[in-house]
């Protein structure tokens, strides 16, 4: 299997190589850039013309897939309702949530980090669904988004995450 330049070149080397392409493209005047677009325009309509009626279909599916349509943010959002529904299930609590009761801020309100999204697997700083008061359940007003992190500190958490719970906990209650 070859390797393609930027995998056997310095990292100064690729550095230079892609400054080099940001300038280029920068400095292209708008006949340049539209005569591009008409170019790249007909290289897709060749591809779509060589594709079989099955392959076009697929691609059309494709794209109007929900998965492709919704944001990190919409899709981390039906997550937590699938698995907090999932969670009620199993655990015989009250649940009458929707996606739309689902806030998710831009940082974690116990920890001040913000939330990462896109990770095959969660991390300490992806959102998660809290109940503010377990017994209650998933009902609205009973619920909020905080990181895994936060909301795992129950279990395994240094004193200074904990002061950091409770200290958003008294702002809560």
């Amino acid at each position: 299997m070859s390797k393609h330049w930027h995998q056997t070149a310095s990292p100064e080397k690729v550095a230079e190589m892609y400054a080099r392409r940001r300038k280029a493209y920068a400095s292209r005047s708008k006949k340049q850039l539209a005569q591009s677009k008409a170019y790249n325009r007909k290289r897709y309509l060749a591809l779509i013309a060589s594709l079989t009626p099955m392959q076009l279909a697929a691609r059309r599916r494709k794209a109007r897939h929900p998965r492709y349509l919704l944001t990190r943010e919409d899709r981390a959002r039906f997550g937590m309702l699938r698995n907090a529904k999932m969670r009620a299930r199993r655990k015989h609590l009250a649940f009458d949530i929707t996606a739309q009761d689902i806030k998710i801020p831009k940082l974690c309100p116990v920890l001040k980090k913000a939330f990462t999204f896109g990770a095959a697997r969660s991390t300490p700083l992806s959102p998660s669904l809290d109940r503010i008061d377990p017994r209650k359940g998933y009902v609205r007003g009973n619920i909020v988004v905080i990181s895994l992190r936060a909301n795992q500190i129950k279990s395994d958490a240094s004193y200074a995450d904990v002061l950091a719970v409770a200290r958003w906990l008294r702002k809560q209650c």
